[in-house]
């Protein structure tokens, strides 16, 4: 290497830095004289120019630049970064979303009054049914024998017109019948009951809605037999029918073969009260949900009989396995004679299968017999034939009702309303008062109250008295005259003051009753030129 020049260029920093360790390498005894530390630190910092000069080729961050990043080592183009080229086109829009800030259309037409508006086009009054500032209305037009009328303003009607109405031909008209007075109508069904007539009479049909009064026609008809119709026979005893004729025997027989008539009785026959306990009716239910009730009228042939009766009522209802429900035995009335303890309801049950139900009673006193006559029976919606009613007269039955069966006492209907009536006293309620005697009358007392007492003693007198003989009372403003009769006065018989006496004529009443209190003891006023007569 020794008198040799070697130039090297600066490539990058490592070639070089290799380059230097090949030439210690091949003369490692002469590095320092071929290196020395000077031209070491040279090369050194000449790598560190080199290193800095190769940084500026490239951003040590990148930027964006639309939508591309951007280190400086490399080209962009604009469709990187999101940009179109100068000539670009666009494609057509197919599909339009959201709301335009303006446009030419509306995308929903709206209602404008009467009229359809989209923005398209100008739309008018007359479209939106409305009428422009200046518009005017024309009068009704009349209606004609052939042509219907049109609405409008109703014509003004003249002064003095106010009791006219609007025709339909457009004038105001005078009405053309004022008559108010009603006219009853004579047609058919309207008509009235005639006049006349008499005593007996009947109305017979005359002619469509009319009558007329007439005789009543009596028809006699014959008496029924087996081959003519007629009227039937009724005797007085029960008689036979071998001709036909419907007699007493007959209806009877008929009658009982209608009736459905249930009854029983039951009792002692003798002084004995041992095994008190007698069945009355009995009743068995096999379905489910099923109602029975029976009401007796119960009477009893004893002593007592007048209290010993009453109506009872029997109900029971079965659940859904065919068993006793509900019940009860109720007096709907009772008398005094009678003790619910003594009727029970029992029942028995038998699993889905049937409820069994009896009526007992107890009679526990010699020659008692109990009647029980069915006043009516059924099930929960219908009327029917469902209870066995038992009779049974014997020295006692049994000692007390079935065994195995439930036993439940009778009760005694209360009344909703059992408070006691009280009489108002108000006025218009009071009674006739007590007391009084023959020939007296009932006198007001106060408002809804009179009191007994003599009737008021009523004449009537013919003739004036003479004028002086009035006397004039300035405390009551009225004249008055009192006559003698028998010795006592009569209460004053009063005129209004103002009247003019000497045109007064008979007769005059005068009332009041003659007691003490209205003796007087002046003479009576002079009646000379006056003639009197009392009527009594």
């Amino acid at each position: 290497m020794a008198g040799t020049d070697t130039y090297y260029s600066i490539p990058d920093k490592p070639v070089y830095n290799n380059k230097v360790r090949e030439l210690q390498n091949d003369d490692p005894s002469n590095a320092e004289t071929t290196f020395n530390p000077l031209v070491m630190r040279i090369l050194e910092n000449i790598a560190a120019v080199k290193e800095l000069a190769d940084s500026a080729l490239k951003l040590s961050e990148p930027r964006k630049i639309g939508n591309a990043s951007f280190d400086g080592t490399a080209d962009i183009t604009l469709e990187q970064m999101g940009a179109a080229t100068s000539g670009h086109t666009h494609p057509a829009q197919t599909d339009i979303t959201g709301n335009a800030g303006t446009a030419n259309k509306l995308k929903t037409a709206r209602k404008i009054g009467n009229a359809s508006f989209d923005g398209s086009a100008n739309i008018t009054l007359e479209q939106i049914g409305a009428s422009s500032s200046g518009h005017t209305h024309s009068n009704m037009k009349a209606a004609t024998a052939s042509a219907a009328g049109a609405a409008g303003l109703v014509p003004a009607p003249a002064a003095g017109a106010q009791g006219k109405y609007l025709r339909g031909d457009g004038t105001w008209q005078t009405p053309p019948d004022t008559n108010t007075v009603y006219t009853h109508p004579t047609t058919a069904g309207n008509k009235h009951i005639p006049a006349g007539g008499s005593s007996g009479q009947i109305l017979r049909w005359s002619s469509d809605g009319t009558a007329a009064w007439g005789a009543d026609n009596n028809t006699t008809y014959g008496t029924g037999t087996a081959s003519t119709s007629g009227l039937t026979k009724l005797y007085t005893g029960t008689g036979s029918a071998t001709d036909g004729t419907m007699t007493q025997k007959v209806q009877t027989e008929k009658l009982n073969a209608k009736q459905n008539i249930k009854r029983g009785a039951v009792g002692q026959n003798g002084s004995t009260t041992t095994n008190p306990w007698y069945k009355f009716a009995s009743c068995t239910v096999t379905g489910a949900h099923e109602d029975r009730w029976i009401t007796f009228a119960v009477t009893t042939g004893y002593g007592d009989a007048s209290n010993t009766i009453g109506i009872l009522t029997a109900h029971f209802r079965t659940n859904s396995t065919k068993v006793w429900e509900s019940g009860e035995l109720k007096w709907q009335v009772a008398g005094s004679g009678i003790d619910p303890t003594k009727f029970v309801i029992a029942y028995k049950n038998t699993a889905n299968t049937s409820c069994a139900v009896e009526l007992w009673v107890k009679i526990d006193s010699g020659y008692r017999y109990y009647h029980f006559d069915a006043i009516s029976e059924g099930n929960r919606s219908a009327f029917g034939d469902y209870w066995t009613l038992h009779s049974l007269s014997a020295a006692g039955s049994a000692s007390a009702p079935s065994t195995g069966f439930t036993q439940i006492a009778s009760t005694v209907l209360t009344l909703k309303n059992t408070a006691a009536y009280t009489h108002p006293t108000t006025a218009g309620n009071k009674h006739i008062p007590a007391g009084g005697s023959a020939g007296q009358i009932l006198k007001w007392s106060a408002a809804g109250t009179a009191v007994w007492g003599d009737e008021g003693v009523y004449r009537s007198i013919i003739g004036i008295p003479k004028k002086s003989a009035w006397t004039y009372s300035s405390t009551y403003k009225i004249y008055r005259y009192q006559y003698n009769l028998t010795g006592n006065w009569l209460n004053r018989a009063v005129i209004p003051y103002g009247s003019n006496y000497d045109s007064l004529s008979a007769p005059i009443k005068f009332y009041g009753n003659i007691d003490a209190i209205d003796m007087e003891t002046t003479e009576p006023p002079d009646s000379a030129n006056s003639i009197f007569i009392i009527i009594l």
